[in-house]
């Protein structure tokens, strides 16, 4: 809000012709000018947070179920297994059959030596819910086309276009802050 106060208080000054205010020659107009479109840029370019809302408890079930099928689709087609053991996997369903929550372990294989093996690494909801959080920052480095489905489904709380590299993706930016693998 306080950068828009700025571009439009630019804005006016920069319509401003010198006869309007004896106290603005040409070059205060032509800064005015620049500052408001400098601004402009910025606001284009910065990501401007608004406050979050609590979400209420059906918003929060929904949330819950997609990042349990996140979970699902990670394990259960082997999105992960190329790289990583998984273990300890569990999913709970509501009376509709509707995944509500899921669970599992993983560490790393190819960090693996025979010595000091990786430790396993718990992923939950709140995991995934991070890795999320993760790829949609700016300059994580991603396939436009993975990004565009992950940030569909995170939108709509809909993982009918999170399939195995998209869950991967997001299990390895829960991980490791970014992509090794794929």
């Amino acid at each position: 809000a306080l950068l828009k106060e700025k571009i439009n208080l630019a804005a006016t000054v920069a319509s401003m012709a010198p006869a309007d205010n004896p106290d603005l020659d040409e070059s205060g107009r032509l800064l005015a000018e620049h500052l408001e479109k400098s601004l402009r840029a910025l606001l284009g370019f910065c990501e401007i947070p608004q406050p979050k809302r609590a979400r209420t408890e059906a918003e929060q079930a929904e949330r819950n179920r997609f990042l349990a099928d996140v979970i699902v689709v990670a394990v259960e087609s082997g999105a992960v297994d190329y790289w990583a053991d998984v273990r300890d996997y569990v999913h709970f369903e509501d009376s509709d059959g509707a995944v509500v929550n899921a669970s599992f372990e993983l560490r790393d294989r190819e960090d693996d030596d025979d010595e000091n093996p990786p430790p396993w690494t718990p992923m939950t909801i709140e995991t995934i819910e991070a890795g999320i959080a993760k790829v949609k920052e700016s300059g994580f480095q991603i396939n436009g086309e993975l990004l565009k489905y992950i940030i569909t489904g995170d939108h709509g709380n809909d993982a009918c276009d999170i399939d195995q590299p998209t869950s991967d993706v997001i299990v390895q930016a829960a991980l490791f802050g970014e992509i090794r693998y794929g």
